[in-house]
């Protein structure tokens, strides 16, 4: 993608596929301990000279003889929302997923269940405990269990109180909150410390998950009882959050436009179509100054065009701007709650705006996701109008403020219209200086010997070649290539940077195949003048034609 991803992402690589990065958006963490506390975090031992270990040990003794409400979200291939409450091995929970919502009540030797929000309930001949165990195992307390070390991270507030923190410790380095096993834990009584939050893995159904779960005491005579079940048990009504992954559910049919920006370091243009997974997006500035790039992908079939002239076949998994204009609206994951910030008039429509809920009411609303919720008169969701949402890249703390408009749209994705050769024959580079003018902006078929004499770079992710042709002797010309393309062609065993001739390339380690048969691709011609020689720009090297008369080009 060119310098101004690289310092942008702070994300080196020769070719545009490998500057996929996974973001993640940030409301999960957001969502987690550390932002839903107060930022006044600071180094701490813990409670003075004793160890984190036997402080948790402690707080676990006390947690497991006591009966909690829990508010829980399980990040996992189906992400989870489970509440309720726990009392030893029995339990009142709910658990809420995008599939529907179901509820338990296992109370001694007894087990109920309800999926209709406790119309009905059933009597369970087993009991079910793999969701009581995600939530009572981070507390769980066995006198010969021995507690691994952990360390202090810092004392963080958390509304009138102050939670001690502490993490796990774990020889590889920490690529996000809760890729271990993280406490918050409130050391008011030092006698009696009580685990307020835990966050970090577990394992479920021969998975490991990420685990976040709040605890507060519940005082409840009877915390579980039979069905209909403890009332203070019943799972909060949804939130806004089920307006919003309405709205995501019919974003991921038809086509949208997007319009807006994403900003680290540098700030991004973005727009274009979006359709499921098929995307036309443009990003100013792109690899060229004042030159947009442009990138299309259609099923198993993708083009970019980096200098404003000229497509070239491309990458269907080069999906950077995709991931960045789509996460925002990205549909098959359980949000967690938002909440009501206001209502407004948009011509015929309303517009609801919501913000991701957290504990702390100090919390920076820019640093927090929001959205903007095209409603009906009904009230329902019909769509996202816009979303602001800082997205973090997995394994780093760099946090991206993506900001877009969406939209329903009339235009559909279609490839671009490169045309079909020329004609049937090969040709080579004599051919196309004869025909420079009568072959402007066509596709014509190449075919050369396999040595790659020189190899220039002369962009960020564009090399230009100089081949011999086969159909003239002793006949020589230059290719621009994009990205990895000489060596997805055999010319090089790997991409180098700068400007080499066959001689170097051979001491760098770098040359392909030099015998054998020729290697045939297609270019677009490109006249720059009566003089020049064109430009020969590789647009793929296989024809394909589809069903619907149109042709495209791949690696």
């Amino acid at each position: 993608m060119g310098d101004e991803l690289e310092s942008l992402f702070m994300k080196k690589s020769p070719s545009f596929s490998a500057l996929w990065i996974s973001l993640l958006p940030v409301f999960f963490l957001l969502a987690s301990a550390p932002v839903a506390f107060a930022k006044t975090q600071k180094k701490s031992t813990a409670s003075g000279r004793e160890k984190p270990e036997a402080i948790l040990s402690a707080a676990k003794k006390f947690a497991d003889a006591k009966a909690w409400n829990i508010q829980a979200h399980v990040n996992a291939d189906k992400d989870m929302k489970i509440s309720g409450i726990i009392f030893g091995k029995d339990f009142d929970l709910t658990v809420e997923t995008l599939d529907g919502t179901m509820r338990q009540i296992t109370l001694a030797d007894k087990s109920w269940s309800s999926d209709d929000g406790g119309k009905t309930w059933k009597e369970n001949k087993e009991i079910d405990r793999r969701f009581y165990y995600l939530m009572h195992t981070p507390i769980k307390y066995s006198a010969d269990e021995r507690i691994p070390p952990f360390a202090a991270v810092g004392t963080e507030k958390f509304g009138d109180e102050s939670l001690l923190h502490i993490r796990f410790i774990a020889p590889d380095k920490i690529t996000y909150e809760g890729d271990r096993a993280s406490y918050w834990i409130a050391m008011q009584d030092p006698k009696s410390p009580v685990i307020h939050r835990f966050l970090g893995p577990m394992g479920f159904e021969n998975n490991y998950v990420t685990d976040r779960v709040d605890y507060t005491p519940n005082t409840d005579e009877h915390p579980i009882v039979p069905p209909p079940g403890n009332p203070h048990a019943q799972a909060a009504p949804p939130g806004p959050e089920a307006l919003l992954m309405s709205a995501m559910r019919k974003m991921s049919t038809g086509v949208w436009s997007v319009n807006g920006t994403a900003t680290f370091k540098k700030t991004i243009k973005l727009h274009g179509l979006l359709s499921g997974e098929d995307f036309d997006l443009t990003m100013e500035p792109g690899i060229k100054p004042n030159v947009p790039m442009r990138s299309i992908v259609i099923k198993d079939k993708a083009w970019i065009c980096s200098d404003g002239e000229t497509w070239h076949a491309g990458s269907p998994d080069d999906r950077l701007l995709y991931n960045l204009a789509h996460t925002p609206i990205m549909t098959g994951r359980l949000e967690p709650s938002f909440e009501k910030v206001n209502a407004e008039q948009r011509g015929d429509q309303t517009w609801l705006h919501i913000r991701l809920k957290v504990a702390e009411a100090k919390a920076d609303p820019k640093e927090l996701p929001q959205y903007w919720l095209a409603l009906d008169s009904q009230g329902q969701a019909q769509y996202i109008g816009h979303a602001d949402m800082p997205m973090v890249t997995r394994g780093t703390t760099n946090v991206t403020q993506c900001s877009f408009d969406y939209a329903p749209a009339r235009e559909k994705i279609t490839p671009p219209l490169l045309g079909a050769p020329v004609d049937d024959k090969v040709h080579g580079f004599n051919d196309i200086e004869q025909h420079k003018f009568d072959w402007k902006g066509k596709i014509v078929h190449v075919e050369t010997t396999p040595m790659l004499l020189q190899s220039e770079q002369i962009g960020q992710d564009t090399y230009r070649a100089l081949l011999e042709d086969t159909a003239t002797p002793n006949h020589y010309g230059m290719v621009e290539f994009p990205h990895d393309a000489l060596v997805k062609l055999g010319f090089l065993k790997k991409v180098v940077s700068g400007t080499h001739g066959w001689q170097e390339l051979e001491k760098m380690g770098a040359v392909g195949r030099t015998e054998g048969a020729p290697i045939s691709f297609y270019v677009q011609v490109i006249p720059i003048g009566e003089k020049p020689a064109a430009r020969a720009v590789a647009v793929g090297a296989k024809l394909v034609r589809e069903a619907d008369g149109s042709v495209a080009y791949t690696w």
